[in-house]
């Protein structure tokens, strides 16, 4: 996911189905973010969510994993 500091004021994000492979820093921006739903892409790991306060996170499909390490 690339730079969202644009969309500082988002308080849900959903972006499923978009073949999306790496987290990355973008979301680290968004400060104001609540619900994040990334199900159905093909992350392997959450990385770049590290220090993200959300208390809602979706990560759901068959590619999916929670792997924070």
């Amino acid at each position: 996911v690339g730079d969202l500091s644009a969309f500082r004021r988002l308080t849900k994000l959903v972006l499923d189905g978009n073949q999306i492979q790496h987290i990355g820093r973008g979301l680290q921006t968004l400060q104001m973010l609540q619900q994040l739903s990334l199900s159905h892409n093909r992350i392997s790991n959450c990385r770049g969510l590290e220090g993200a306060m959300l208390p809602a996170l979706t990560v759901t499909a068959k590619h999916a994993s929670a792997n924070y390490a």
